[in-house]
């Protein structure tokens, strides 16, 4: 037990001394380890969006030749995203904190080295197992909480909102401006 409660996102420090075991050994030597703390929140609907789409990477413009979905954590909750699921894939079954005001790139697992260059750090990379294929043209990508049955953020996307014949044709991706107004369809995109 704890004197007192931890504050989420606190370093702290703990040391262990005079710990015995069942048979009265004793550790001789004092053990110090530093963690944090990291109170977990459920996401309500909206507190991630889908903030980027790459449906049609071909042909390669900068970016490697891969589709993949970036998700923005506007909330100010620390939230896992185990068990959460792009479509119908999940995106992974092992815990993955995404604090808030924080991105990560969703990419098919066997892509993640091609992006490590392009990101701040390569823990902001998912590698989806069975990453499911991207529309070029446009269909609806869903991002739901499994465990908490809840659609998190919805958005039919549409080749359409390119309104740039080149672009359209390949190697770009459709990028969210303003997060604050993630329902405003093709007009913030």
């Amino acid at each position: 037990t704890f004197a007192g409660t931890f504050t989420s996102g606190q370093a702290n420090t703990i040391t262990i001394n005079n710990v015995q075991d069942v048979n009265g050994n004793t550790i001789l030597a004092n053990s110090t380890s530093n963690f944090t703390f990291v109170l977990i929140s459920i996401a309500a609907q909206g507190d991630i969006i889908i903030s980027e789409i790459m449906a049609d990477p071909d042909p390669q413009v900068l970016l490697p030749n891969v589709e993949y979905v970036e998700i923005f954590n506007r909330s100010i909750k620390n939230i896992d995203l185990k068990n959460y699921t792009l479509n119908t894939k999940v995106l992974t079954t092992t815990s993955y904190i995404l604090a808030p005001n924080s991105y990560v790139l969703l990419v098919p697992a066997p892509s993640v080295p091609l992006f490590v260059p392009f990101v701040a750090q390569a823990s902001s990379i998912i590698g989806v197992i069975s990453f499911d294929g991207l529309t070029n043209t446009g269909e609806t990508i869903t991002l739901r909480d499994v465990d908490n049955f809840n659609d998190i953020n919805i958005v039919t996307y549409s080749d359409s909102w390119y309104k740039d014949a080149t672009k359209k044709d390949g190697g770009y991706s459709l990028e969210l401006i303003n997060p604050n107004a993630p329902c405003s369809a093709e007009a913030n995109w």
